[in-house]
């Protein structure tokens, strides 16, 4: 089926309407069908399977700079994992769509997301398995920060950047992959550049920072009534993770509950939270039990469901002001 027609199918429009962009980037994924784009991923995709298949538990993924959101996709329909996917796309009527139509466990943050905010993020943030694919390069001069972010916020980190001199970011490329390669664990792969100019490497790497949160949730500066203290300040929430189980260990109080896969809904609320919808969210909380503590920050999201955590507060709900 070519590019037209599916996009007509599944979003109604005619043969005179067509994409903003000329050039499908990525493979499409809607059903059991597959649109190959001009990159190929289904090798890619092979290549990072031995990692993944050694998970026994749910796991989170990130995928940052999703584009079609083909790796997020396939993650979610082939194992017992939440795939949040971050992604910009202008012309995001046709992800969102494949986001409905898969009915697949995965969370779309619709940003361009910036090098302090993956900062940030790493400080609220744990996932099991980053994805990092081709994407480092488009930062420019802040792209060192993002890496550090990425290294700390993911037990396995996933590389790949180009080298070719078709790529955007020339002069930051020998930089990029020189530190990527220093901080390798292995190569999982080689593969053919898009632009038919050369080949990049797909690298796997097994993240050395201490596993540990700095900050419960993200915090926005319009929410002037939680930037207290006990929000901003530093926090003692370490993290113990392997690939059978993750739990969160909460230094002041000695507890160890089990994580659970997805993301804050406070994050999802700050990164522009696309899928799922605001008004599916607001359905699934209109239905969870009572607590003492039912609040935003203590909602984990995922693509089929919120989860309740740490009813060990005693706050004013604010649930209904803050959801999307």
């Amino acid at each position: 089926m070519d590019l037209q027609r599916l996009f007509r199918r599944f979003l109604g429009r005619n043969k005179e309407q067509h994409f903003e962009d000329d050039e499908q980037y990525q493979d499409l994924i809607i059903g059991d069908e597959i649109l190959t784009g001009v990159r190929e991923c289904s090798q890619r995709f092979e290549a990072m399977k031995p990692l993944l298949d050694r998970y026994q538990r749910t796991f989170t993924t990130l995928d940052i700079g999703a584009n079609m959101g083909y790796f997020s996709f396939r993650i979610a329909k082939e194992y017992p994992a939440v795939a949040v996917m971050i992604e910009s796309r202008s012309n995001d009527g046709l992800l969102a769509r494949a986001c409905d139509l898969n009915r697949a466990n995965v969370v779309w943050l619709r940003c361009r997301i910036t090098a302090e905010e993956l900062e940030k993020l790493a400080k609220v943030e744990h996932f099991d398995v980053l994805l990092v694919m081709n994407f480092l390069h488009h930062l420019g001069d802040k792209w060192r920060l993002a890496w550090e972010a990425a290294l700390r916020m993911a037990d396995h980190v996933l590389v790949e950047t180009p080298t070719d001199v078709g790529a955007c970011g020339q002069q930051y490329l020998s930089e990029i992959n020189t530190e990527v390669e220093r901080n390798a664990s292995h190569i999982l792969g080689t593969f053919a550049r898009h632009t038919g100019k050369g080949h990049s490497m797909l690298y796997h790497i097994v993240s050395e920072s201490q596993k540990k949160l700095i900050r419960p949730y993200w915090v926005l500066p319009k929410d002037k009534a939680f930037r207290d203290s006990r929000v901003m300040g530093q926090h003692d929430l370490r993290i113990n993770s392997n690939f059978s189980e993750k739990a969160l260990i909460h230094g002041d109080r000695g507890q160890q509950p089990p994580w659970v896969p997805g993301i804050n809904s406070m994050t999802y609320r700050a990164l522009g939270g696309a899928y799922p919808r605001a008004e599916t969210i607001r359905t699934w909380a209109s239905k969870l039990p009572s607590g003492p503590d039912m609040n935003l920050w203590n909602l984990i999201l995922s693509g089929d469901g919120l989860s309740v955590i740490d009813q060990h507060g005693n706050h004013e709900s604010l649930l209904w002001d803050y959801l999307p």
